[in-house]
Parts: C-alpha cells; sequence; structure tokens
C-alpha cells in the first residue's frame, strides 16, 4: 500500500510540475503571439510606405511630361469685373492654385519652401471660369495623397482654403 501511496504522491508532484510546465510554456506562446503580431503590423505598415512611395514616383515620372492645362479666364471676364479689389483678388488665387497644383504634381516647392502647406486664400464667389483650374488642382491634389502616406508622422502637409466660395461641383 505503501508503494501505491508513493506512486500516487509522485504522481501528483509530477502532474503539478508538467502543469507549472505547461503555464510558462503558454505565457511564451502568448509573448511570441504579441511578439509576431507587432512585427507583422510594423512590416505591414513599411509596406504600406513603400507602395504609396512607389505609387508617387510612378506619378512623378509621369508628370515630367504634364503641363498646366487650365487657361486663364477671358478677357471679357477681367472686363467684366468692376472692383480692382476683385481683379487682384482672382489673379492672386489662379497664381496659388497654379502654384500649388505645379508643387503637387512636380513633387516640390517651387518657391524653395518645404512646410509641406498647400494654402489658397482670396476673396472671391464661386466663379465657373475657375472649374478648369480645381479640375488640374483637384488631380494634383488626389496624387499627391500618395506622397502624404510615404512618411506617417513625418510628413507635416496641410490643406487651407480660405474666403473660397466653392460650389457643389468643386467639392
Amino acid at each position: 500500500m505503501d508503494t501505491m501511496a508513493d506512486d500516487l504522491n509522485y504522481l501528483k508532484v509530477r502532474n503539478s510540475h508538467l502543469e507549472k510546465s505547461m503555464q510558462q510554456t503558454q505565457k511564451s506562446l502568448h509573448v511570441t503571439q504579441a511578439s509576431m503580431h507587432n512585427a507583422n503590423t510594423s512590416l505591414t505598415q513599411r509596406l504600406d510606405v513603400l507602395e504609396n512611395r512607389q505609387k508617387y514616383q510612378e506619378a512623378l515620372i509621369k508628370n515630367q511630361k504634364w503641363t498646366y492645362s487650365a487657361l486663364a479666364p477671358y478677357q471679357a471676364y477681367w472686363d467684366s469685373i468692376e472692383e480692382e479689389e476683385h481683379i487682384e483678388a482672382a489673379s492672386e488665387f489662379l497664381e496659388q492654385i497654379e502654384k500649388n497644383t505645379r508643387d503637387m504634381r512636380y513633387g516640390e516647392p517651387r518657391d524653395g519652401s518645404e512646410d509641406g502647406k498647400i494654402l489658397i486664400r482670396a476673396s472671391l464667389p464661386f466663379n465657373s471660369m475657375f472649374l478648369p483650374h480645381w479640375e488640374e488642382f483637384a488631380g494634383a491634389l488626389k496624387q499627391h495623397q500618395h506622397a502624404l502616406k510615404c512618411s506617417p508622422g513625418e510628413t507635416k502637409s496641410s490643406f487651407q482654403l480660405y474666403g473660397m466660395e466653392l460650389h457643389k461641383t468643386v467639392l
């Protein structure tokens, strides 16, 4: 009977050791799983950045032949404006939207600034004469989104419109 009791005690102790070993293995597996999940997430993010960088580089290569095609408003438009302020505002708007469009298409600001700001500021009512300029700008902005995704956390780009009356066709 003693041998049976000894065997039973031995099995209980052995079982206890096996349970502890199994718990340690489970903890180790959870740590490994979490580590692998983090590594996978990191690799996925890096892959996304690389894919966006590739798309952006492809767009820049394609844009080497791109030209700004939106035409300036006809002279009749300029003649129809009664206030000098509106002429200045319209002229400034056209300069800003073309500059920002070119900067986004070519991948760099042409004026040497590197703050990443896309800023258009003008006090103008909506005018359908400017739609071709908005279409050029929208195409460049769509392409530029890949540049913004190339270096998450590093890119400090912003897009701001001030004093503009926009029609739903622009939005």
